[in-house]
């Protein structure tokens, strides 16, 4: 499976160089994007414009590290998605969990936002536990 990966400072977009979204695809693509975690690059793009059909089992795999990246403050878009494979997402009530643009600038305005609001939101809720603490 071919999956293309392109980091930049804040984020990696990885690029599925294969037409089928396949289980094993969406292995590899758990594994980049875990691995970015602990990294400034810890966001992900996937660039799906060259996916024309995806199998159920990688979209719940895909959906389950959207989850994942959420719980480790990090961001997870799809752009360029077909309406083919939105077709299965939707077909597994999973189209409202996936953070879905048309073009790869809107991605990367979803993810700038993103790590804003994780900054401010994020002094916050310290500032929040430690006026706790003091009480």
């Amino acid at each position: 499976m071919k999956i293309k990966v392109d980091t930049k400072e804040k984020f990696q977009v990885l690029r599925p160089e294969e037409p089928e979204l396949s289980v094993i695809m969406a292995d590899e693509i758990v594994k980049i994007v875990t691995h970015g975690f602990g990294s400034e690059a810890k966001n992900a793009i996937v660039d799906m414009t060259g996916v024309d059909q995806a199998d159920e089992q990688a979209l719940v795999e895909l959906a389950t590290l959207f989850q994942l990246c959420q719980k480790n403050g990090a961001s997870f878009v799809f752009f360029g998605v077909c309406p083919r494979v939105k077709s299965a997402m939707q077909g597994l009530d999973l189209i409202d969990v996936f953070q879905l643009t048309p073009t790869e600038s809107e991605a990367w305005d979803i993810v700038q936002m993103e790590e804003i609001e994780r900054e401010l939101f994020g002094d916050d809720l310290e500032e929040g536990t430690e006026d706790e603490l003091s009480d």
